[in-house]
């Protein structure tokens, strides 16, 4: 099964040690599985061609020199990809450029793929990330994907990929509301997959979550749940779970009352029909 990963960094001068760490450990996959075809597309953001010096051949690069939001930076490489990327024989993640795949992890997400019907892995991350071990893995329902799924953690079959398509541009760092695109892109992908396993297990390496942040992430993340939950009824529990939690977020100050009322001014605006349409669905 060939694997495709899609990341960016943004440059400013050099790349990134983070990028580099996560290199290194796709390095370490390469040459413990030599017969296992695994490319890097990677887009560099504010970058000239000395940004492109010592990258191994495996890696994609393309660049830019300009800075552009994480959903676009994806969209973009996406758009540059071969079809052949779109197939039911690939696997496909998006790790952030400071996420790295310690030792056994993408074999281990290899050998569940082996099941014909699995389209969606994920799993959780952290700092000090967990060995992998087969462990508890489960079938996952869509408020586990919400809750749980990352654009650092998440594995797709290609074709699933192809189907669903771009990234919201609306959504995301760097783009109109902060944060949901990749809470927003794993449910839509839920919806495409025949199969989806999750597994509680810490295994991806990333800096831990910025609990400080949530009240800054909570308007895309609240977007996404809604626009999930309006295309499948049965899952309108986890909007008002959604809505729940941002009522705790302004209780415990990480977010004000009026961002949090803005937000649901706007989640009206977006159901009612008057915000643009989703992405399309070709890449």
């Amino acid at each position: 099964m060939r694997i495709h990963l899609f990341t960016t960094t943004i440059v400013d001068g050099r790349r990134s040690d983070a990028l580099s760490r996560l290199i290194r450990s796709l390095t370490e996959f390469r040459e413990a599985n030599p017969g296992q075809e695994l490319n890097l597309h990677l887009l560099l953001q504010k970058a000239d061609d000395a940004a492109l010096v010592g990258l191994p051949d495996w890696v994609d690069a393309r660049i830019i020199d300009t800075k552009v939001s994480l959903s676009k930076a994806r969209n973009i490489l996406l758009s540059g990809a071969d079809e052949s990327v779109f197939s039911s024989s690939t696997l496909v993640a998006f790790p952030d450029d400071d996420a790295w795949y310690p030792e056994g992890l993408i074999e281990g997400v290899l050998a569940l793929f082996e099941d014909p019907a699995l389209d969606f892995f994920f799993c959780r991350y952290a700092a000090a990330p967990e060995k992998w071990t087969r462990g508890p893995v489960t079938m996952a329902r869509s408020k586990d994907v919400a809750r749980g799924a990352s654009s650092n953690t998440i594995f797709l079959r290609g074709g699933v990929v192809g189907r669903v398509g771009r990234f919201d541009e609306d959504l995301g760092a760097g783009a109109r509301y902060n944060g949901g695109e990749d809470t927003d892109y794993a449910l839509r992908s839920y919806s495409e997959a025949r199969k989806t396993l999750a597994s509680p297990g810490r295994h991806v390496g990333h800096r831990d979550p910025d609990r400080s942040l949530r009240g800054v992430y909570y308007v895309g993340a609240l977007r996404a749940v809604a626009a999930h939950a309006f295309r499948h009824p049965s899952d309108l529990g986890m909007l008002l779970r959604k809505i729940a939690v941002g009522a705790y977020f302004v209780v415990t100050g990480h977010l004000s009352a009026g961002r949090y009322l803005r937000d649901l001014s706007g989640l009206r605006r977006l159901l009612s029909g008057e915000v643009r349409d989703r992405p399309a669905s070709s890449p």
